[in-house]
């Protein structure tokens, strides 16, 4: 959403609430439920991605620990 963090959010919140995405977050929380799982995006900084969001909301639902995952580039990002 090009930098409109708050725009994608509530874009994202109204997405998340369909029925659809409510069946697929159960299953991701029973995939977690049964052996560390991973959320994966191409989205390299967590607070613009759509995978926090759903990490924050399994976490609401279920006793988990939310890990961001990064990767140091050797050109210096």
């Amino acid at each position: 959403r090009a930098g409109r963090v708050d725009e994608f959010r509530r874009l994202f919140d109204a997405q998340l609430s369909s029925a659809e995405a409510q069946s697929a977050l159960e299953d991701a929380l029973d995939l977690a439920r049964e052996a560390s799982a991973c959320l994966m995006c191409y989205e390299r900084d967590p607070q613009r991605c759509h995978r926090s969001i759903v990490a924050a909301e399994m976490a609401k639902r279920e006793r988990i620990e939310i890990r961001h995952l990064t990767v140091r580039s050797s050109a210096g990002d």
